[in-house]
């Protein structure tokens, strides 16, 4: 019996350490850029962009120099638009640019055909572009108070996606009950529909 009970012991202390090291593995050490100045210092290594926070009105043109770029988090600035040669952007996979005064998304932006998450809430945007069909690679959208009151059909075409936050938007019920029938499986996150004439 105790012959087993240390057989057990010790299967359960090799698991825990392999389980540790797996663990520690996953870690990602990719580091994150938070200012342009030592960015370009070297612009092929940028892969995580964090200029959250910096009172941005314009979109900075050296960013397209990070050709390398998949994150970029542009949030709680004062950006009014996304400019069209985001599309230069082609390796991006996460945009965040939530808490600015963009009226809407362009439709360059979904050209960026490996996105995989786009967080633009708290802002001021109207609409969806059709062209997000494009975007098979995206999982998770995140429009939570903006004012997008009809989602375009062509949604449908994002075959991966898994997730959107739709929250603090007037919605009709009618449109409510359109989004989850025509995109059944994906998790949407509603406030309660509004009696509005949307």
């Amino acid at each position: 019996m105790l012959k087993k009970i240390n057989i057990i012991f010790l299967f359960l202390l090799f698991y825990a350490g392999n389980n540790a090291y797996a663990q520690e593995t996953d870690v990602d050490t990719t580091p994150v850029y938070k200012d342009l100045a030592s960015a370009l210092r070297h612009p092929l290594e940028v892969i995580k962009l964090d200029l959250s926070k910096q009172k941005l009105s314009v979109f900075p043109v050296e960013i397209y120099q990070f050709t390398n770029l998949k994150e970029l988090y542009f949030s709680k600035n004062k950006l009014e638009a996304i400019p069209a040669d985001i599309s230069k952007l082609t390796q991006l996979e996460i945009v965040d640019f939530s808490k600015n005064k963009l009226e809407a998304l362009p439709s360059e932006l979904f050209d960026c055909l490996k996105l995989k998450k786009i967080i633009v809430n708290q802002n001021l945007i109207g609409a969806i572009p059709k062209e997000i069909r494009k975007l098979k690679e995206l999982e998770f959208l995140d429009m939570w108070s903006n004012d997008v009151g009809v989602v375009p059909e062509e949604i449908i075409e994002c075959t991966n996606l898994k997730e959107i936050d739709f929250r603090v938007i007037e919605m009709t019920k009618a449109e409510q009950d359109r989004i989850k029938a025509i995109i059944p499986k994906v998790i949407v996150h509603f406030s309660p529909y509004c009696s509005c004439s949307r």
